[in-house]
């Protein structure tokens, strides 16, 4: 685009994020039945070294994303992660500690198989990353990417043990998220079940008040992070260029694409 004239650009974050989610449940070698190797894990887990390499060289604006729940830049985003205790626990790659926690479980090479779309060079560069790193920390990875299709191992029992892959937030609604982390919600691809969780989620989804919901949703995010879920890495990033002389054009951040205020868009 940098050689096109006659066009404006516009570099803008998307809410769809890219994140590692642990399988607890009918996982292909059920490692991360083990807590302390779902930490070990997420200790290792090279989400700066993503970012600086793969994104940043393009879009030097991007920071990590400290929450599973809430849109970056937004104000409740900012609370969140004041109290979650993600950014302080996996804010930097602590591989010396991911092996002494791997020493803890008394399990030698704890295998891990992650599942993940291999269409593209930067999903394959990705892999080469997070393998690199993991083994470093004493971990056995397998290869378990795929191609074409790749999305229906999602839901297959005993294919993967750990999930790299993206979500889309296509709204700022409260309820919605027992869906992901609750059990039989139709995206739990993890097994995640925890009773304070599904408490939490049921409530907001019957309450009325923004103020409690977000309360309570501090809760499950604070719960999500002590517990080992995954990583969300960050939010994606995008590019929207068009002729010079239209006006009125504002991307969303939201999954609404770009045709979300067509009616606002003039030509001079």
């Amino acid at each position: 685009l940098d050689k096109v004239s006659g066009i404006k650009k516009l570099k803008y974050s998307t809410a769809r994020y890219a994140h590692i989610d642990l399988l607890v449940k009918d996982s292909r070698s059920g490692t991360f039945k083990n807590p302390l190797l779902r930490k070990a894990f997420l200790k290792a887990f090279p989400r700066q070294e993503i970012l600086d390499k793969l994104v940043k060289p393009l879009y030097p604006e991007v920071t990590l994303r400290n929450s599973f729940l809430f849109i970056p830049d937004t104000p409740e985003y900012k609370q969140s992660v004041k109290q979650n205790g993600m950014s302080q626990e996996y804010g930097k790659q602590d591989i010396s500690e991911a092996k002494k926690l791997i020493a803890q479980s008394g399990v030698k090479k704890p295998e891990v198989a992650i599942l993940y779309a291999k269409l593209e060079k930067i999903d394959r560069d990705r892999f080469a990353i997070i393998k690199k790193a993991l083994v470093e920390a004493g971990f056995r990875v397998i290869d378990a990417g795929l191609g074409k299709g790749w999305s229906e191992k999602l839901s297959a029992k005993g294919y993967s043990d750990a999930q790299f892959f993206a979500w889309q937030s296509t709204d700022l609604a409260k309820a919605g998220n027992q869906q992901i982390y609750s059990p039989n919600g139709g995206s739990d691809y993890t097994g995640y079940d925890n009773s304070k969780v599904n408490e939490l989620l049921k409530k907001i989804d019957v309450t009325l008040d923004a103020n409690k919901a977000n309360k309570y949703l501090y809760a499950v995010d604070k719960i999500l992070v002590d517990t080992s879920y995954g990583l969300p890495l960050y939010n994606s990033p995008s590019t929207l260029a068009y002729k010079n002389g239209i006006t009125g054009i504002a991307p969303s951040t939201l999954g609404t694409t770009v045709f979300w205020n067509v009616w606002d868009w003039q030509f001079k």
